[in-house]
């Protein structure tokens, strides 16, 4: 590719997860209404935004964090879709990491989490950076890094892992139905069904979470969405691996595509 141009019971319905003072809080209706302005980017087509502002709301006051819930059987043959209730309330990761690869553009990035998953954001938030840093990712052409902040910054990109009713309604329903992943702008948001079960088209949630996130910004760098070009190689990264390989090899990464 060219350079860049239902869910375990135990984790449904529990209150928001303990989050450290400071750490922000978004409201989801404030997050929506920065949404319902701006034109749905699934695709190719590239549209310029300012990331959505944190609501100036206190922190949440909870418990605790959990650990990722096991993948049932059924989701290594059918797409899962869990009863995950929807908190439609946000934390910011805590952390600052720096990209350890060079690029000609560096790109500040932050990441938040539903508080209904009781997922610990920095956790998410480390993954992210580990991805998008990788030696097989946009990273490696050169002209673009990802730098993980904490707070708000200028022209930043934000990941939001929401639970399904959360992105159905930041994205439309008649585009993630429930299952998928949307961009807006520099705004990603990713399916937490997705993000703890993968989907069966990948052998392991730590692949599909890469893919998800590849993809995703590759959306953002101007990329489109492509097809298997030759059956039995790694299928590109811009292919929509979730729903059908096509024939390919499921592949996470944008430099190991065949």
């Amino acid at each position: 590719m060219p350079p860049p141009a239902s869910r375990p019971s135990g984790r449904v319905g529990l209150s928001p997860a303990a989050v450290p003072a400071q750490q922000q809080r978004t409201g989801l209706t404030a997050l929506t209404a920065v949404f319902v302005a701006l034109a749905l980017v699934t695709g190719g087509a590239r549209t310029a935004l300012n990331p959505p502002a944190a609501a100036p709301s206190a922190a949440p006051t909870v418990t605790g964090y959990t650990p990722d819930p096991p993948v049932p059987t059924e989701a290594r043959t059918s797409l899962y879709r869990s009863q995950q209730a929807a908190s439609g309330a946000f934390v910011n990761t805590t952390l600052k990491l720096s990209a350890a690869s060079r690029a000609t553009t560096v790109n500040p990035f932050t990441v938040k989490v539903e508080t209904s998953l009781r997922t610990d954001p920095d956790a998410v938030a480390r993954i992210i950076h580990e991805v998008l840093d990788d030696e097989r990712g946009w990273a490696s052409y050169g002209k673009n890094s990802f730098n993980l902040v904490p707070t708000d910054a200028p022209d930043q990109i934000t990941f939001y892992l929401a639970s399904p009713p959360t992105v159905d309604a930041l994205c439309g329903a008649d585009v993630t139905k429930g299952s998928w992943d949307c961009r807006k702008g520099r705004t990603i948001v990713l399916n937490s069904d997705r993000w703890f079960y993968g989907s069966p088209t990948f052998d392991s949630v730590a692949d599909y979470r890469a893919f998800m996130i590849n993809r995703q910004v590759g959306f953002l760098l101007g990329q489109s969405t492509t097809t298997c070009k030759k059956k039995g190689t790694k299928a590109p990264v811009m292919m929509d691996q979730g729903k059908s390989l096509e024939g390919c090899l499921a592949n996470p990464w944008p430099r190991t595509a065949g």
